[in-house]
């Protein structure tokens, strides 16, 4: 190899965009070219030369990190005469600040011995663009998922509608219908015990239609859920299903209402496969809050889920976890069961408060109630009902808000309140009224049964509960009585 002389450096060199030293065997600069200069930030030429090479370049591994070690590939492959490079490098500036650097070094021969000429250039735009690349790709990766899972969940509601369709035509439709054709028979009818025997069929038949659609809601909106919240929900889930499943759930959740919900759909969800495909022979459900709501659900079943081989339902666990951006993670090893990890954002939201005049002393006549629901044709009927039975029906309301009004306003002596109200539920209304002066004997009433603990409505301030398809054969004086003033 024959030796390059130093002094044609600056013109071969010297034009060149790129940063390159060229440094003797010892490891000295012997020539630093503008570009150079410009990137470690020197001002001349001078300050760079005789001094060593490692010493200016790559004092540090990394940021913040040690200096650097005998083993260093600048080092090493000097020594050795070879060609070395990387693309992974953090080179120091005449300040003191580090910039990522891409180099390549080979060994050359000048006049006092063997050198080497390194090139390198700051690679802080270049990562920044790829930074970018990546973050865009990762959008648009992100977007693609979003609009998959919107048109699976969008599918999937259609799904439901269309079932629910086919229940309801198979189901109650077909019992209403023969309901109305039975009245009409018994209209017709000149047989007195020819027509009570089909009012008595018509009577069965609207039974049947309320059980069925009852049945349906709750697959659609299980009630427990609504008023008693996620754990009790999951609770009567669980004592439903054929295998023994273990709730655990933090005392005291609360969650909003949305969060609550998707979460119980998620975990009915997670339950349904355990029994259906899992083949387990029990279940664990656990539910923590704070700020993150964390659900984790394990079975001993025969594993191999995935959000690809899964099927729709592990799919659609996934997509009910991205609509809120939470994370979902399935570990489910052939032959060792499966771990189900989800974690939603849970976002801080004030509970809302209903004004309310202010108490006055109860001056309310004998036996008058206020009848609550956001049903006319319900409210229509109980009014009917109620003057049937010798109540006096003296203000409705058709939510939450104004069932308080009415009752500060009247002052009944008994209060028939929808479970289901537009604004709020029945037990928050009955808990907004409970030991304030006069407060009415209050009634509990729904399409739906909803299993209550014992004492569950006494500490509410409830005095008892009938579903509104019983309401016709229920002693309405025994349970107003209290408040059935004479």
């Amino acid at each position: 190899m024959t030796a390059i002389d130093t002094a044609l450096l600056p013109d071969i060199l010297g034009g060149v965009p790129q940063a390159v030293l060229v440094v003797s065997g010892d490891g000295r600069v012997r020539y630093a070219n503008p570009a150079a200069l410009a990137t470690l930030g020197y001002d001349e030429e001078a300050q760079l030369l005789g001094r060593p090479s490692h010493e200016i370049l790559h004092l540090q591994g990394a940021v913040g990190s040690p200096s650097c070690t005998p083993g260093c590939e600048i080092i090493t492959s000097l020594r050795a005469g070879r060609p070395a490079g990387g693309d992974d490098e953090w080179f120091v500036r005449r300040d003191g600040t580090c910039f990522p650097a891409s180099w390549w070094s080979s060994p050359i021969r000048l006049p006092n011995g063997r050198g080497a000429v390194y090139f390198f250039h700051d690679t802080t735009e270049l990562r920044e663009l790829e930074r970018a690349r990546r973050e865009r790709d990762a959008a648009r990766i992100r977007a693609d998922e979003s609009r998959a899972a919107q048109r699976r969940i969008v599918q999937g509601v259609a799904q439901v509608r269309r079932q629910t369709a086919r229940d309801l035509h198979d189901g109650a439709q077909q019992r209403l219908v023969g309901l109305l054709i039975g009245l009409r028979l018994a209209r017709e009818a000149d047989d007195p015990a020819a027509a009570a025997t089909l009012l008595d069929r018509c009577i069965a038949d609207a039974q049947a239609a309320i059980d069925e659609l009852r049945e349906l809601a709750a697959g659609v909106h299980p009630s427990t859920l609504t008023v008693k919240g996620l754990p009790a929900a999951l609770e009567s889930l669980a004592s439903r299903c054929p295998i023994p499943v273990t709730v655990t759930c933090d005392p005291g959740l609360s969650l909003p209402a949305a969060v609550e919900s998707n979460a119980y759909f998620i975990l009915a969800e997670a339950l349904t496969n355990a029994v259906k495909h899992a083949q387990s022979s029990g279940v664990e459900i656990s539910v923590q809050a704070g700020e993150t709501l964390r659900l984790h659900v394990a079975d001993d079943g025969i594993g191999g889920a995935t959000t690809g081989t899964g099927g729709s339902g592990v799919v659609g666990m996934a997509d009910r976890v991205a609509a809120f951006d939470g994370a979902f993670s399935i570990d489910s090893p052939p032959g060792a069961g499966t771990r189900i990890h989800i974690e939603i954002p849970l976002a801080a939201g004030p509970s809302s408060a209903t004004g309310t005049p202010p108490d006055r002393p109860s001056d309310a006549p004998p036996r008058t109630v206020v009848v609550a629901d956001d049903d006319p044709g319900f409210r229509r009927v109980a009014t009917a009902l109620l003057s049937a039975r010798g109540f006096s029906v003296v203000a409705e309301a058709a939510d939450g808000a104004g069932t308080v009004a009415a009752v500060r306003r009247e002052r009944p002596a008994g209060l028939l309140l929808d479970l289901h109200l537009p604004d709020q539920d029945g037990l928050r209304v009955a808990r907004a009224l409970k030991g304030r002066p006069g407060t009415p004997r209050i009634v509990l009433t729904s399409t739906e049964l909803v299993p209550w603990a014992d004492g569950e409505l006494a500490e509410a301030g409830v005095a008892g509960f009938v579903a509104k398809d019983r309401l016709f054969d229920a002693d309405l004086t025994a349970l107003f009585a209290p408040a059935a003033r004479a």
